[in-house]
C-alpha cells in the first residue's frame, strides 16, 4: 500500500485508558476487549469520548525502533476525552502529543499496519524530522460495523519535532 504521509498542527489531548500485554496473535482481541471496558467505564461515569478509540504504542519512539515492537507488545488503548481526569488503577489518565503531527491512512487489516509506522519512520529520515514520544493508532472502523478487514480505515499519527 502507499501512503501520503501529511504534517498536522494537533492539540494535546487528555484520554483515558488502560494499559494491554499482548502477543501479537492477541492483539486485535485485547485491544477491541480494552477499549470495550474503557467505553463502559466512561459511561458508568456520565463522560462521553472525545473522539474513536486509540493505541498508543510506547514501544516505538524512534525511527531505529523495530515494527512491529518485540512481543510481548506493551500498549495503551482508551479513548480521547474532553477535560483532564483523575484517574485509579488499573485506569490511566494522560494526553496524546499535541504539536507538529506525522498522520497516514492505513487501509486494510491490523496485521498489515506495520508498513504505515514504516512509512512514518522513513518519511521522518528524508526529512530531518525527530520523533517526539510515540505513535498511535486511531480506529476509524469498527469491525462490528464493518465486517469486511479490507475495508478498515485506521490513522497513524507520530509527533514530530524539526
Amino acid at each position: 500500500m502507499d501512503y501520503s504521509v501529511e504534517v498536522v498542527e494537533l492539540p494535546e489531548q487528555p484520554y483515558v485508558a488502560m494499559e494491554v500485554v499482548c502477543s501479537p496473535e492477541e492483539f486485535a482481541f485485547e485491544v477491541e476487549k480494552t477499549a470495550t471496558a474503557v467505553w463502559g467505564l466512561l459511561g458508568d461515569s456520565g463522560i462521553a469520548p472525545a473522539g474513536p478509540p486509540f493505541c498508543l504504542v510506547p514501544q516505538i519512539t524512534t525511527t531505529d525502533d523495530e515494527v512491529p515492537p518485540p512481543s510481548p507488545w506493551q500498549l495503551i488503548v482508551g479513548f480521547p476525552v474532553e477535560d483532564e481526569l483523575e484517574a485509579e488503577d488499573p485506569i490511566l489518565f494522560g494526553h496524546l502529543a499535541g504539536g507538529k503531527v506525522l498522520t497516514t491512512l492505513h487501509m486494510g487489516k491490523l496485521d498489515t499496519l506495520s508498513t504505515a509506522y514504516i512509512a512514518l519512520q522513513v518519511h521522518m529520515m528524508k526529512e530531518g524530522l525527530t520523533p517526539v514520544g510515540a505513535p498511535w493508532e486511531v480506529y476509524l472502523s469498527d469491525p462490528a460495523w464493518e465486517p469486511d478487514p479490507e475495508q478498515w480505515r485506521t490513522v497513524v499519527n507520530w509527533a514530530v519535532e524539526g
